[in-house]
């Protein structure tokens, strides 16, 4: 039967169903199994609709192969819904709140859909708040760049070029803490995409394809492995998400990269702040691998937050001082004496528990054995008795023994005769 259910997904891959006249669909094998890709129109050009659903059903496995992650398996099916307008901010063409995608009327860019679409990974999977909407472009373009669409992705561009110019920008403002999302001008709102695009791009350059592979691997290892005992990134505005991401970084790559990253901490910087901000993250990872698991790990929270407000000399004292209060107490708990607790023993009832009981049981055991052996040793004497005993014939006539004389007579001898002498000389 379920061999069946596959194979009628396969065959509508090829074929769009038609819902009614407004939801068209296809399924689409991944890594995890079939899904249904849905385009739900709400009043927008079928031609375009059937357009986005095709990019869509293509993209999905491409981007997997892309990340090196499977589409979130709490993604069941992928619905986009092309609407007229969007509830968000007007210069907002394409969203994705975690379950759905909707795209503005009739946008002609097929990298948005794609753009969309890796919303998916960076939400369930929990990228860092400052590389979202980089990471999504970076993997929108590789993924047109893979379709055929090379007129649509970005031209070739200087990123350590750009990288550079960030700083010179009058909207510039700390990634980490920028919410691009709020009541902010537009142009910072811009500032936010470009800052967080060079940022992913020149990663993406510095580090490799496989090794940003084996990071998005290793930042998707909570959601995919749950038993893994590691726990899923900070990706809250103003998080520490961004240096856990910087810990795997270096994890994998063995290199320290906060150079790249130093536009998410502060707005302008220079090459000593470049420095301290490295030395910053060498710390953070030291000594949050020290402090793991310890009372200590709660008061590292402010040197961190210290870390991600770009105030460097505070957080390396914080560090250092937090440290040496961690070796302090681990020298203190090794040579103090243990105290120890006396419990007092629970009181228990009952005639088990009676230590007279108990006593009067030993008395009666030790009289009962006592009195047996004294019987025993009666007996025994009685049979000794009647057996050694003469019978009546055998018995003889007592007398009393006589009385010695003071003197004591001679033996009297029986000598021989005295031969005849006459009689032998004859």
């Amino acid at each position: 039967m379920k061999r069946l259910i596959i194979a009628t997904l396969i065959l509508l891959s090829f074929l769009p169903v038609q819902g009614g006249s407004n939801v068209t669909q296809r399924a689409v094998y991944l890594q995890n199994g079939v899904i249904l890709v849905k385009f739900i129109n709400m009043g927008v050009d079928a031609y375009w609709g059937e357009e986005v659903l095709t990019n869509a059903a293509e993209a999905l496995p491409i981007l997997e192969e892309l990340i090196g992650v499977p589409l979130p398996p709490a993604i069941k099916t992928v619905e986009v819904y092309g609407k007229r307008t969007l509830a968000t901010h007007e210069w907002v063409v394409g969203y994705n709140d975690g379950n759905q995608v909707s795209l503005k009327t009739d946008h002609p860019d097929p990298t948005i859909i794609f753009h969309e679409l890796v919303h998916f990974w960076t939400i369930h999977y929990h990228i860092p708040w400052p590389l979202t909407e980089g990471y999504c472009n970076l993997y929108a373009d590789l993924c047109a760049w893979r379709m055929g669409y090379d007129k649509v992705t970005l031209p070739y561009v200087d990123w350590e070029t750009a990288y550079a110019t960030l700083k010179e920008l009058e909207e510039k403002a700390p990634l980490n803490s920028l919410n691009y999302m709020g009541e902010i001008p537009e142009i910072q709102v811009e500032y936010f995409y470009l800052a967080s695009t060079v940022v992913m791009y020149r990663f993406y350059e510095t580090v490799g394809e496989d090794n940003l592979k084996t990071i998005n691997q290793r930042v998707a290892e909570p959601i995919l492995n749950p038993s893994s005992g590691s726990t899923p990134l900070d990706d809250s505005r103003a998080g520490s998400g961004i240096l856990e991401y910087m810990r795997i970084d270096k994890e994998v790559t063995g290199v320290n990269h906060a150079e790249i990253f130093i536009p998410v901490v502060v707005a302008a910087w220079n090459d000593e702040q470049v420095k301290a901000f490295e030395k910053g993250i060498s710390r953070y990872i030291a000594v949050s691998e020290v402090l793991r698991d310890s009372d200590f790990s709660e008061q590292f929270k402010p040197a961190v937050d210290a870390l991600l407000q770009g105030q460097f000399g505070v957080f390396q004292s914080s560090a250092i001082q937090l440290v040496e209060d961690f070796y302090k107490e681990e020298i203190r708990k090794a040579t103090e004496t243990p105290e120890y607790t006396i419990i007092p023993a629970k009181k228990e009832t009952g005639i088990l528990h009676n230590k007279l009981f108990w006593i009067g049981i030993i008395t009666l055991v030790v009289g009962i054995v006592l009195l047996m052996y004294v019987i025993s040793g009666l007996v025994k004497e009685e049979e000794e008795f009647e057996w050694e005993s003469l019978s009546h014939e055998e018995r003889k006539p007592w007398m009393p023994p006589r009385p010695f004389s003071k003197e004591p007579e001679e033996p009297v001898e029986e000598r021989p005769e005295t031969p005849d002498l006459r009689e032998l000389t004859k």
